[in-house]
């Protein structure tokens, strides 16, 4: 929730985080992705891609939003972490290596 739009990479469709649990690393993102961002409303005093309520600090409270926004769909019991095992589940099934599955699955 605290990505920086320095962070994002759209030229080269991936996301330059500064600190992840591994430090410093590059994540590939799909075209999707940057296309929803370039969506996102954008303040030249933004420095966040989810800005939260109090300028100058990230979108708090996630997992509340999360609950918030499924909340009496078909999705309503699914967690961000049951959706990032699905899709390296589904990766695995394509063939995908485990070294890129892991370079690629965002850790929520």
């Amino acid at each position: 929730m605290s990505l920086k739009w320095t962070e994002v990479d759209a030229e080269n469709s991936c996301l330059r985080l500064e600190d992840s649990k591994e430090g410093a690393s590059v994540r590939p993102v799909g075209l999707s992705v940057l296309d929803m961002m370039d969506d996102l409303s954008r303040d030249e005093h933004d420095t966040f891609v989810f800005p939260g309520t109090v300028e100058g600090k990230p979108l708090v409270g996630f997992p509340k939003y999360w609950k918030k926004v499924l909340k009496g769909t078909i999705l309503e019991d699914i967690t961000p972490h049951v959706l990032r095992h699905s899709f390296a589940s589904v990766a695995n099934d394509l063939g995908f290596t485990e070294a890129t599955v892991a370079a690629t699955s965002m850790d929520f």
